[in-house]
């Protein structure tokens, strides 16, 4: 075995640990990002968060606060967990969605 097949094998072993792990620090980010807002307003008390989508003109404003609240936390959680990542990236999507619009209208 020459040294360059050596080379060749440590750089294939590196890539297969990398592309395992790589998901690892954005499921961090983002799962723990979103169970903080879920926490905040669900510290705050949803309907607090359903004042402001009201102030907007959102329709059914306490509803839909209770259950942005309950996406942050549940969709949270589970991009922690790296589970049902397809089911909950779009629900996560739109409560981020009506959270950028609170924003941006304050």
């Amino acid at each position: 075995m020459s040294s360059v097949d050596f080379s060749q094998k440590r750089h294939s072993t590196l890539q297969v640990f990398a592309s395992a792990w790589a998901p690892l620090p954005i499921r961090l980010i983002v799962g723990f990002g979103f169970l903080a807002h879920g926490y905040a307003k669900l510290g705050r008390g949803p309907g607090s968060f359903g004042v402001v989508l009201q102030t907007l003109g959102v329709p059914e404003p306490q509803a839909l606060a209770w259950l942005t609240t309950l996406v942050e936390l549940v969709g949270g959680g589970a991009v922690l967990a790296g589970a049902f990542i397809p089911i909950v990236s779009v629900p996560m999507a739109i409560a981020s969605a009506i959270n950028r619009r609170d924003k941006t209208r304050q």
